[in-house]
């Protein structure tokens, strides 16, 4: 179940849990995901997810709505995002990060240890309950 977390997180951090979803996916010998793809339904929109490791993509990541779209690289691992304005406007997102992507997620870890915290205020134990739901259904 590690994979298709990495599309899922986002969009429940983003918007909460679905109504629905109708999943999709295929194993890997070994019982791993190897691929799949959902289709997550909310009251007004729709949010389509496919991963996979065993194929790789290079589209990026979008977020599409009545006015353009937030385009990221990399949901895993963004190092650039814009919105792309319906009228050919781009405004650069971009934050620039000075350490690679998992030394923040340490530091997170270790500001919760040392301030005697149990969950943190950035991924909070109901989303990652929400997100693993998700992955099981």
């Amino acid at each position: 179940m590690d994979l298709g977390v990495y599309c899922l997180a986002p969009i429940v951090h983003l918007v909460g849990e679905p109504k629905s979803i109708v999943k999709n996916h295929y194993y890997l010998s070994t019982g791993a995901d190897g691929q799949g793809s959902m289709i997550l339904n909310y009251d007004n929109f729709e949010a389509v997810v496919m991963y996979s490791k065993i194929t790789d993509s290079f589209f990026p990541s979008e977020i599409q709505g009545e006015k353009g779209v937030i385009e990221i690289d990399k949901i895993s691992d963004p190092k650039k995002v814009v919105i792309k304005y319906r009228n050919g406007e781009i405004k650069d997102l971009t934050v620039e990060h000075k350490f690679e992507t998992m030394y923040y997620e340490v530091e997170e870890f270790i500001n919760c240890v040392k301030n005697g915290k149990i969950e943190s205020d950035i991924n909070s134990h109901e989303r990652t309950k929400q997100v693993v739901k998700l992955l099981t259904m």
